[in-house]
């Protein structure tokens, strides 16, 4: 088991505080804010079928007020992981797909629910909202906002 361990590190003039709690699990805070957890390993147990990833995915949107599926050298899926982070109250849950064993079949399988294969794959309250450039625009036109509001 891996003993917790926080690192500072800063991204793009903001520092977020990193809890290693296991192997797999990263808990990634900013000041004021509300806690981020990233998945950089398998979160799943079970093998690696389709209904496997389909299950898993779908656990997660319904679990998770905005779940996005993310890899952690995109700088696209940066910069929407830093949107959320400047939004207080948001509780954001991020799978790294390149960190994880399975992430291959996860992203496959994202593909056919959404039709979008690039990450990062953004939804919010069970809802698809899209890639980088869809949860920018829907910041800027308000409609992110209305999303996050739903209960």
């Amino acid at each position: 088991m891996l003993s917790p361990t926080i690192i500072a590190r800063p991204i793009a003039s903001r520092i977020f505080w990193t809890r290693q709690v296991s192997p797999a699990i990263a808990i990634t805070t900013t000041p004021n804010s509300a806690q981020r957890r990233f998945y950089m390993g398998n979160k799943m147990a079970t093998n690696n079928t389709t209904n496997d990833a389909k299950g898993f995915i779908d656990q997660e949107i319904a679990s998770h007020q905005v779940v996005i599926f993310s890899k952690s050298y995109c700088p696209y899926c940066i910069k929407t992981k830093q949107l959320f982070a400047g939004m207080s109250g948001v509780e954001v849950t991020a799978y790294e797909l390149d960190k994880m064993s399975n992430g291959n079949e996860i992203q496959n399988q994202l593909a056919q629910m959404t039709g979008q294969r690039s990450v990062p794959n953004v939804f919010v309250h069970q809802q698809h909202v899209g890639g980088n450039d869809d949860t920018h625009a829907a910041h800027r036109n308000g409609t992110l906002a209305k999303l996050l509001e739903q209960k």
